[in-house]
């Protein structure tokens, strides 16, 4: 009987050790097996987070690039309007100073004048281009509550013909052609009130008028 119970004593405990042993196994592995998704998915999220940052840098690089080359772009087309503008204005200056100082006593004060008029040509027509150029902040400011601000670089004639614009047409009172484009129940509203308005006038008036009429006849039958 002693044997058989310290036999049946080592194999409990044989047994139980080979589960503590089994036990201990699986928590490393699942331990492990956390650590790597966790890893995986940290390493993931950085992945991620850089190609992010990349894109935005590419981004902005981009907007950078297009904004310095159309700002160098019109830099080098107005001074090389500039440029041509001040030589062809030279060149005639000289050109007008030769002819005309030796062949008439007025050769200076044509000269002075001829040089004015052509400036003033040349700058109209840089302005015209100016204007051109920036014609396209129009749909900016058609979206912009219909506002008008100054772009930038945009000439006072442009900028003063926008504002006139900008004013509208009077549509039954307050209510301009901008406002009645973007609010049509506005519009309606104000025309039904001043519909309401003359309608009311006009019985006040053909009251009146009935009662100018009974007023005559009484008078008339008094006398009679």
């Amino acid at each position: 009987m002693g044997i058989i119970i310290v036999t049946m004593v080592i194999i409990i405990i044989v047994v139980v050790i080979i589960i503590i042993i089994i036990t201990m196994v699986i928590m490393i592995v699942t331990t492990v097996i956390t650590m790597v998704i966790i890893i995986v998915v940290v390493i993931t999220t950085v992945i991620i987070i850089i190609i992010m940052v990349i894109m935005i840098v590419t981004t902005v690089i981009i907007i950078l690039v297009i904004i310095i080359v159309v700002t160098i772009v019109f830099i080098i087309t107005t001074v090389i309007i500039i440029t041509i503008t001040i030589t062809i204005t030279i060149t005639i200056i000289i050109i007008i100073t030769m002819d005309l100082s030796s062949s008439s006593p007025y050769g200076v004060q044509v000269m002075v004048f001829g040089t004015i008029l052509l400036t003033a040509n040349v700058f109209s027509v840089y302005d015209m281009a100016v204007n051109t150029l920036f014609l396209c902040f129009l749909e900016d400011l058609e979206r912009n509550n219909g506002s008008v601000q100054k772009p930038y670089y945009m000439s006072k004639s442009l900028l003063k013909l926008l504002r006139k614009g900008k004013g509208g047409t009077e549509v039954e009172g307050s209510v301009t052609i901008l406002d009645a484009l973007k609010d049509p129940g506005r519009l309606r509203a104000d025309h039904t009130a001043a519909t309401t308005r003359i309608s009311t006038v006009s019985r006040r008036q053909k009251s009146l008028e009935g009662q100018e009429s009974c007023d005559g006849s009484d008078v008339d039958d008094t006398r009679y």
